[in-house]
């Protein structure tokens, strides 16, 4: 125990008291303590800012490494530009440039050396997606090193200077509160007097005083500091009352809004805000209750440049000692761009179902791992189910798909979800009202790309059914011209506009005797030309294929397989497509051989009737009663007087007095009406010189089936000098 001074020497002369060894021991032990917490916070913060260091150089190689990258793969370089070059080395950093071969080191990107240099490697592709070269972009952390050493330096003179600082404390402690509680135990133990007020106020009282100044500084300095974290904070923050005046906002209000914080409080943030939008953004700040002390809300705010911002704000109330709301306090986060984003979306989507309406395609999404499927609307449809009754699942699909078609598309599926196979099928669908809808299905399936496992399917259906009854009636017209081909008798020829054969039918095979797979694919000249007919067969064509053809068609002659000649008539019309261009040409072929002999026998009648006409002179006319039209032959002309005439009526007007027009009429009337066949008449014929000559004319009259008569032929023959006859 320290020795005490007697009491009678005077309080400037008392002796100091001994340290003994358990101060001693307390002190080292203090001091130890501080030193070790002063070391575990270097070894703390250098862990921390090596941490901090190693991210934030990583970051800054990786973004300046890709920027360089997209940079050359835009202007299609394999080397920076030296002013690429400068801006790099401005920053503290430096390129290499490497060949495409070049290994790029991993991990990448990594620390040189630690706590020395950072690097990234990147590699340039060309626009063919191939390596043209390989860059390296290096940072040099110099900067770190000298940081850390600070922090060592600093951080040990501050481990020597708080135990400076702790001893003078310990001595200070000693001389003025310990000292002073031995020396007043002292006196009271030796009757003195007590110490007087001033020397009372110095002691504890002092220490009570400076503890609870440290306090107060210790809380103002955690005030300043929450202060300084929320003045710095990217959300916006302010405290208002509940009808809307400010009391307090952060830094980052105050730049949204273009104004300092002393200017905003006071104001009402209801200004602020869109008319429209204040009644709700009040009345949601009066819903706040003890209850409900906390609520989100967002609405649209009015910037002073007129700009309109959407903000997500999260009211908090603060209380008074009765539990009524006395502030709010509100942080926002701007939205705008989330919400602009949600509207473009929506928009996407609504124009992805209008194109699917449109295309008259829908689409489902089956996610295998939960067993969920998702159906788009224009899918509803054309399944003809409502969302409302039925939910999208594989078993609704195939329940509307036909009998024939239902399990050959569920084993499909099947298949799907158990090996990822994708497939394309063509079903049908039967509604309750009898209606068909063919629809094409087309599915892939998709694997995640980390575990290889297979998570979603995905199938589209298009409905084809206008398409398939288009074919059906297509079909259908196909059969039914070739019914008609094969039951024509005239041969039917279609070419190409080059002249080569497409197709015949089975009439001009057996016309010609060549089968259809000879003719097919030939061009001209054909094997069904003769020689000696080949000159004109091809002029013929040729007039064909510039367009020049005759509406009553070509009369040709064509060879069998055997060699034999026959007599053809063509007749060719084009085939246009739907902006009225020639396709091709198709040719109906009829065998006129018979009736080119009829017309050479007929030809051959006429001539010797016109020699015997010419020897026994006399003329033909014919006499139309249905259509009343008359027509003479040149001979006949000739008796009437009138050889180079040619209007029948007109001869028989001025050969006649009217009198005997009508008596001939009327009798040749009256015998056709009795049902009579044939007759004669003596016509005295008056020709221009004033002669008068006697023509006899002897007609058959030809009748119908029906008895009705349609044509009266009759001969004229000079009678005159002949004894007179009379009409029979």
């Amino acid at each position: 125990m320290a020795k005490q001074a007697p009491p009678f020497l005077p309080p400037h002369r008392r002796a100091w008291p001994t340290v003994s060894g358990v101060e001693w021991a307390v002190f080292g032990s203090a001091a130890v303590f501080l030193i070790c917490l002063l070391l575990f916070s270097l070894f703390f913060a250098e862990r921390r800012f090596l941490g901090t260091a190693r991210t934030q150089d990583f970051e800054r190689v990786e973004r300046y490494s890709r920027l360089t990258r997209d940079k050359l793969e835009a202007e299609s370089l394999t080397t920076p530009t030296d002013d690429t070059l400068q801006e790099l080395r401005d920053i503290g950093l430096l390129v290499d440039v490497f060949p495409a071969d070049q290994e790029v080191p991993q991990p990448n990107p990594r620390y040189v050396a630690a706590r020395q240099s950072v690097e990234g490697w990147e590699r340039v592709r060309g626009q063919d997606g191939g390596t043209v070269s390989v860059i390296r972009v290096g940072y040099d952390d110099s900067f770190g090193r000298l940081t850390l050493a600070g922090i060592r330096f600093y951080t040990l003179a501050g481990a020597l200077t708080g135990a400076l600082i702790i001893g003078f404390i310990w001595l200070g402690v000693r001389r003025h509160v310990f000292s002073k509680i031995s020396l007043l135990i002292a006196e009271v133990a030796s009757g003195m007097a007590k110490p007087s007020r001033t020397e009372e106020a110095d002691g504890p009282l002092g220490s009570l005083q400076s503890a609870v100044r440290e306090a107060l500084a210790a809380r103002d300095k955690h005030t300043a500091r929450l202060e300084a974290l929320l003045a710095r904070h990217s959300e916006l923050a302010c405290s208002s009352t509940t009808e809307g005046t400010l009391l307090e906002t952060n830094e980052a209000y105050a730049r949204l809004f273009g104004k300092s914080r002393e200017a905003l409080v006071g104001t009402n943030y209801l200004d602020g805000i869109p008319p429209t939008d204040r009644a709700e953004a009040l009345a949601n700040v009066r819903r706040l209750s003890y209850r409900h002390p906390v609520h989100s809300v967002e609405h649209r705010v009015l910037l002073p440049d007129g700009e309109v911002r959407w903000i997500r704000w999260k009211d908090a109330a603060v209380f008074d000692g009765e539990g009524q709301v006395k502030e709010v306090f509100s942080t926002g986060l701007d939205v705008t761009t989330e919400n602009n984003l949600q509207k473009n979306l929506e928009t996407l989507r609504l124009a992805f179902d209008q194109m699917q309406s449109l295309g008259r395609t829908g689409s489902m999404t089956w996610n295998l791992t939960s067993d969920r499927m998702n159906w788009t609307g224009e899918t509803w449809r054309l399944l003809g189910l409502d969302k409302d009754v039925c939910p999208p699942t594989l078993d609704n699909l195939l329940a509307v798909v036909t009998t024939g078609d239902r399990g050959p598309l569920g084993e499909l599926f099947r298949r799907a979800r158990e090996n990822g196979a994708p497939f394309e099928y063509e079903f049908r669908c039967l509604f309750p009202d009898g209606s068909r809808r063919t629809l094409l299905s087309h599915a892939e399936v998709r694997a995640d790309p980390k575990t290889k496992l297979l998570n979603q399917l995905t199938c589209t259906f298009h409905d084809i059914t206008a398409l398939r009854d288009a074919e059906s009636v297509a079909l259908r017209e196909l059969h039914f011209r070739q019914a008609i081909e094969q039951s024509l008798g005239t041969g039917i020829v279609v070419i190409d506009e080059n002249g080569k054969c497409l197709l015949v039918n089975p009439a001009f095979c057996e016309m010609t005797g060549w089968p259809a797979e000879e003719l097919t694919g030939q061009p001209a000249p054909y094997c069904y030309w003769p020689e000696e007919e080949r000159p004109a067969n091809r002029m013929a064509f040729e007039q064909t294929l510039r367009g020049q053809v005759a509406p009553e068609g070509m009369e040709l002659r064509f060879c069998r397989k055997d060699g034999s000649r026959f007599d053809v008539l063509v007749k060719v019309a084009p085939l246009l497509d739907n902006e009225d261009r020639p396709l091709g040409w198709l040719g109906a072929v009829t065998d006129i051989t018979s009736i080119q002999h009829i017309r050479r026998e007929l030809e051959a009648v006429n001539e010797r009737l016109q020699i015997a006409q010419n020897v026994a002179e006399f003329g033909i006319w014919d006499w139309d009663p249905v259509k009343d039209t008359l027509h003479w032959d040149r001979r006949s002309f000739a008796l009437f007087g009138h050889p180079e005439a040619t209007d029948a009526r007109a001869v028989w007007s001025q050969v006649h007095s009217e009198a005997d027009q009508k008596h001939l009429t009327g009798q040749l009337i009256r015998l056709i009406a009795a049902g009579g066949s044939r007759g004669r008449d003596l016509i005295h014929a008056r020709w221009p010189d004033g002669t008068v000559h006697d023509i006899t004319s002897t007609y058959f009259i030809l009748r119908d089936p029906s008895g009705r008569a349609t044509r009266v032929l009759g001969i004229n023959h000079e009678a005159t000098g002949e004894p007179g006859e009379d009409r029979d």
